[in-house]
């Protein structure tokens, strides 16, 4: 015998109420979290960066020769938006140019901002300091410079290239004005002409210190002795044998080393000049410049360097006119908060307006004569001309003053001496006018438009409450159509219960 198990009533109603219950609690919570998410407003700031970068470019190249040493020159510009500390810019030369010296990363006015420093083939310019008069320019510009030096890897060579931010710049050897055509000893590179003449000669280094040579003419088997008074001397002297100083027609000699400032040396066969260097750079320990003395066989030579940069920029900015601009800017702001003050004032001032209107109201209502002239007084002095024969005396004027309320009293005219004292009572009626300001109340019913006047806010609450109802009357349909599937719900299971009764 089968047995059909039924689901009893109240899990299937509790099941329902249930899931009425999360519809709701889900529905609310669903509304407040877009409701939040619409009013929220936030803005997730950038947190990119705003450094300004510093680009330069080359203008202008020259080139003093086409030899060995010789010297080629390169003109640009740099620029900035505002000068900040790390900013630099960067030249590269190909292996046939090497940059000379190291200079100073300057301004107009000799003011440091950082250092231009080489390393063979590269030029780097870089800031390092930001004076406080650049601290609020902004549309830094500037020019910059720097020699290089041709190298032996040049040789039969006509052009070389500079490359700055990815732009290639082309240098004709032998172009002095920059023109791109060689003007001054044309042809490939060469190695440097043997000068034939006694002189001294020095440069400055790199990194600014100062090297020395010496060169000397020369008769082949003559003996010579060279001194320096203050520097070091090398024992290996070249001597050419040739119109330039290519490698294959020099001759390499070793002199005797006397002593750090003396050799002696004997001119080989064929020479025609020799020449010998500082092997150690003289620092100039902060002066101008430097001078050298150096004697070949007694003959005194000496030469004075200059102490300064193949190399140097210049620079300024714009000091910002819009700096006096924030002071009216900050006066615009108050003008706003009266802007706002005036707009309660009118708001209030309509207010009163009514009640001046109201004031009127109760000028009206002295309409109330209406109710004073009662004429029913009136008739009853038509009564009292009877009686009024039988009474000249003053007693008939308060007659009609009582004669409203004992009208019926007229027919005895012997009761009149009594109401002598009812003049007393006469002001009673004195107060009855006093009774008459009875319809001011009316007029106090007229300031009720008043309460109209504080009522009108009431819309403004009457408007959130209709968009709350908005959201609760989506959340209550939800609900209905919830209990509505419940119901049919619980008559299936009532009919499938009364299909399989229990045996």
């Amino acid at each position: 015998m089968s047995r059909h198990t039924k689901t009893p009533l109240r899990v299937s109603m509790l099941a329902i109420l249930v899931g009425i219950i999360g519809m709701l609690l889900f529905g609310g919570a669903s509304y407040a979290t877009n409701e939040a998410q619409s009013s929220s407003g936030i803005e997730v700031a950038s947190t990119a960066t705003t450094g300004h970068q510093m680009t330069a470019e080359i203008t202008r190249v020259t080139s003093s020769g086409t030899h060995v040493t010789s010297s080629v020159r390169v003109d640009g510009t740099w620029a900035t938006e505002k000068l900040e500390i790390g900013q630099s810019f960067s030249v590269h030369a190909n292996v046939d140019l090497k940059w000379a010296t190291n200079f100073p990363f300057v301004l107009d006015g000799g003011e440091r901002i950082g250092d231009c420093t080489v390393d063979n083939t590269a030029l780097t310019c870089t800031v390092d300091t930001v004076p406080d008069t650049m601290v609020n320019k902004t549309n830094v510009t500037g020019h910059w410079w720097s020699a290089a030096r041709i190298q032996e890897s040049a040789v039969g060579k006509t052009t070389a290239e500079f490359i700055l931010e990815g732009k290639t710049s082309t240098v004709t050897f032998g172009d002095s004005n920059g023109d791109g055509t060689c003007d001054r000893d044309c042809g490939p590179v060469h190695y440097p002409y043997a000068s034939i003449d006694n002189f001294k000669a020095g440069w400055v280094n790199p990194d600014n210190t100062v090297s020395w040579m010496i060169s000397w003419v020369t008769t082949p088997g003559t003996e010579y002795t060279i001194h320096d008074e203050s520097t070091r001397l090398s024992n290996v002297v070249s001597c050419s044998t040739d119109e330039t100083w290519n490698p294959k027609t020099v001759i390499k000699v070793t002199a005797t080393q006397v002593d750090n400032e003396t050799i002696k040396m004997m001119a080989p066969e064929g020479s025609k000049v020799c020449v010998t260097y500082t092997p150690d750079p003289v620092n100039p320990d902060g002066a101008k410049a430097v001078t050298n003395v150096a004697t070949v066989n007694g003959v005194r030579y000496e030469k004075t360097v200059e102490i300064k940069a193949n190399g140097g920029t210049d620079g300024d900015g714009t000091t910002p006119a819009p700096q006096p601009t924030p002071t009216p800017s900050v006066t615009p702001t108050p003008e706003p908060t009266p802007s706002t003050t005036p707009s309660p004032t009118p708001s209030v001032t309509p207010a009163p307006s009514p009640t001046p209107t109201a004031t009127p109201t109760p000028e009206p209502t002295p309409s109330t004569p209406s109710v004073t002239p009662e004429p029913t007084p009136s008739p009853s002095p038509s009564t009292t001309p009877e009686p009024s024969p039988s009474a000249p005396s003053p007693a008939p004027s308060p007659t009609p003053s009582a004669s409203p309320s004992p009208s019926p009293s007229a027919p005895s005219p012997s009761v009149t001496p009594t109401p002598s004292p009812t003049p007393t009572t006469a002001p009673t009626p004195s107060t009855t006018p006093s009774a008459t300001p009875v319809p001011t109340p009316t007029p106090s019913t007229t300031p009720t438009p008043v309460p109209t006047l504080s009522a009108t806010p009431a819309p403004a609450r009457q408007h959130k409450k209709l968009a709350i109802t908005g959201a609760s009357g989506d959340a209550a349909t939800s609900a209905v159509a919830l209990v509505a599937l419940g119901g049919l719900f619980l008559i299936w299971a009532r009919r499938r219960q009364t299909a399989h009764p229990e045996d």
